[in-house]
């Protein structure tokens, strides 16, 4: 289906539609198995950053660089293209009906909207800013309830747990920050990956993917890592979560959408954490990061010979566990003797 620049993507209830939000502020409809436009709604003035679903999926709530948050219902319509013309020459209908859009209500802000979610509960609305906050709304009155600050950088996206007490946000900052929404407090923040964090999805266990080509697994409880999966050739821009939690999906830089599947194989988190060292390790040499022996300088002509290697390195390891061997083998000769 061909659609104006795409910044955010919803599938609208029942499945049969799609919603679109555009670099040029628009809102667009779209029909999934005709694949045609069904309707374009001027919904801001700039980008339109997001869009998400209301809980009761009654309608969603967008976000845009005009710094509002606008709400908007489901109605049918009836859809002109199934309309004729009758004998009298009057145009009428048969009766097909389509998917629309009615503006509810409009939350203006002071600074441009990246994203928003609603709490599962229906009672909150959370919304991140340019300037690097979250705020946090009753969905009802739109008024004021709580302010995050912690991000050094822009939140890029958020996720709100299954039972609506807590918060996730990753930002440019490269940091996800667990946030409590009884009183806003910040449970605890972790630098989750190499680059800027594009995703959070479920909590309290939870993903999230980064522009350092990485999918994590985090337990939001336990603040820890349980597992790093690597597969995309480039930045990963966002993910989905099935609603079991059985499938992740994610769409990259690398022109794919890779999907990942639970095993039901026991994860050892200490034996998954030796395999990241060792791969970073790996890494580190491959890279060429040379290191200066004790003693001596960097620059000068004392040094390691050849080009070092994973293997050398390895070898290298090897031979000193040798002479450690050696050494102690020695040691007892001169006991027994």
């Amino acid at each position: 289906m061909a659609c104006d620049y795409a910044l955010s993507i919803l599938f609208a209830t029942g499945d049969r539609n799609v919603i679109v939000a555009t670099k040029t502020g628009k809102l667009q409809i779209f029909d999934i198995a005709a694949g045609r436009l069904l309707e374009e709604i001027r919904a801001h003035e700039g980008e339109a950053w997001t869009v998400a679903m209301s809980p009761d999926l009654r309608g969603i709530a967008s976000g845009g660089a005009d710094k509002s948050v606008k709400f908007w219902q489901f109605e049918f319509v009836v859809d002109k293209a199934v309309e004729e013309e009758d004998e009298d020459g009057q145009m009428r209908g048969h009766g097909g009906q389509r998917m629309s859009l009615t503006h509810t209500k409009t939350l203006q802000l002071e600074e441009d909207v990246l994203c928003v979610r609603f709490s599962p509960d229906q009672r909150l609305i959370a919304v991140s800013l340019l300037d690097s906050t979250v705020k946090i709304f009753f969905a009802d009155t739109l008024k004021f309830f709580l302010s995050l600050y912690g991000h050094k950088f822009p939140v890029l996206c958020m996720d709100i747990s299954y039972d609506s007490t807590t918060i996730i946000t990753g930002g440019a900052d490269r940091n996800i920050k667990i946030w409590g929404l009884d009183f806003g407090d910040c449970h605890r923040s972790i630098f989750a990956h190499e680059d800027s964090i594009l995703g959070v999805s479920k909590t309290h266990l939870f993903f999230s993917c980064g522009k350092d080509g990485k999918l994590k697994q985090w337990d939001a409880d336990n603040f820890e890592n349980i597992t790093t999966l690597s597969g995309h050739h480039g930045q990963v821009w966002t993910l989905a979560v099935k609603k079991d939690g059985k499938y992740v999906s994610t769409a990259g830089h690398d022109r794919s959408i890779r999907l990942w599947e639970r095993t039901q194989e026991p994860l050892v988190l200490e034996d998954d954490r030796e395999t990241q060292r060792e791969a970073e390790a790996d890494q580190a040499l491959a890279l060429g990061d040379d290191r200066v022996m004790p003693g001596i300088k960097a620059g000068e002509e004392a040094s390691l010979l050849g080009h070092k290697t994973v293997e050398t390195e390895r070898a290298a390891e090897r031979i000193m566990e040798a002479v450690e061997v050696h050494k102690e083998v020695s040691q007892q000769t001169l006991v027994c003797s």
